[in-house]
């Protein structure tokens, strides 16, 4: 299979490049667990809020952008663009790639006004060889996306490469086992569970986030400048509604694994919209922030 980049700039409608990549037997597209809905995106957009405050404190960890132009891998609807444009400025750039054409045409849509810096998007798969045609970037930034591949030693040299001299590679993905609820709410336990299996079974690494500063190592890449874990706990409320959403989304997989049957689903959501009401908090998935400025 050959997969075409199609570069997106604000306003300069569609550019589609003659930069193409070969399939050696691995893609994206053949694993995601969550499908590619207008449901599902607004889920990312969601869960994209919550993260907000831990993902600035990320990029100021990471020190100062020198020229202006950060690339988001993985940048879904586009939900991380705006905080990385406050980096760069009103003459910076943020480019977004993601394997989601719908997703990129969400992201131009909900970016367009929420920053003056210019948007470019590139639709292309990551587990891939990529041509991006520039000679780097202050920072590479990836959310939650390594969490979605099999083979994140393989990718981790791909985004060091597109990191300039001097500028930054900053990834931040979740350990899931550290999610629970306080005190423990049995229909919660159920959902999380539900949601923790099912990345497991399907062959991703649930603690990847907390494994992240040894697969740098692993990778080949230089031993990380710093690494920071987030703990976010909130009540039954919030907390509910994005595993409830979460769990929509997953419910094809889960079915398909046969972690359990579609009646007992049901039960469970409906359980959960009770749930939201209770006296409950929860913690979330602990999000890790590991990052490695490249030597001048």
């Amino acid at each position: 299979m050959v997969v075409t980049m199609v570069v997106e700039s604000k306003g300069n409608g569609v550019v589609r490049s003659n930069s193409t990549a070969r399939d050696r037997g691995y893609n994206m597209t053949q694993h995601y667990l969550f499908p590619r809905t207008h449901r599902e995106y607004q889920r990312q957009v969601l869960q994209a809020r919550a993260w907000e405050r831990a993902t600035r404190q990320a990029l100021e960890n990471c020190g100062p952008i020198l020229s202006g132009h950060i690339l988001d891998v993985g940048c879904g609807c586009g939900g991380a663009m705006p905080l990385l444009a406050e980096r760069v400025g009103a003459h910076g750039c943020v480019t977004g790639l993601d394997i989601d054409g719908e997703a990129i045409a969400t992201a131009r849509t909900t970016t367009t006004s929420s920053h003056s810096a210019a948007n470019k998007f590139v639709q292309a798969d990551i587990s891939q060889r990529v041509n991006l045609d520039v000679d780097g970037f202050d920072l590479v930034f990836a959310r939650m996306v390594l969490l979605h591949t099999h083979r994140p030693v393989e990718i981790l040299p791909r985004l060091w490469e597109w990191v300039r001299p001097g500028g930054s590679l900053l990834i931040m993905d979740y350990d899931l086992t550290s999610s629970s609820s306080f005190p423990q709410h049995t229909v919660i336990e159920r959902a999380l569970r539900f949601s923790i299996d099912t990345f497991r079974r399907g062959g991703l690494d649930v603690e990847i986030g907390s494994r992240m500063p040894a697969l740098f190592v692993e990778a080949g890449l230089p031993a990380p400048d710093g690494c920071d874990i987030t703990s976010m706990i909130l009540p039954a409320g919030p907390s509910v509604n994005i595993l409830r959403e979460s769990l929509f989304s997953l419910r094809a997989p889960i079915l398909r694994l046969r972690l359990t049957d579609a009646a007992t689903l049901d039960r469970t959501d409906e359980e959960l919209a009770v749930a939201a009401d209770s006296q409950v908090h929860v913690r979330w998935p602990d999000m890790v922030a590991t990052w490695k400025r490249k030597p001048i």
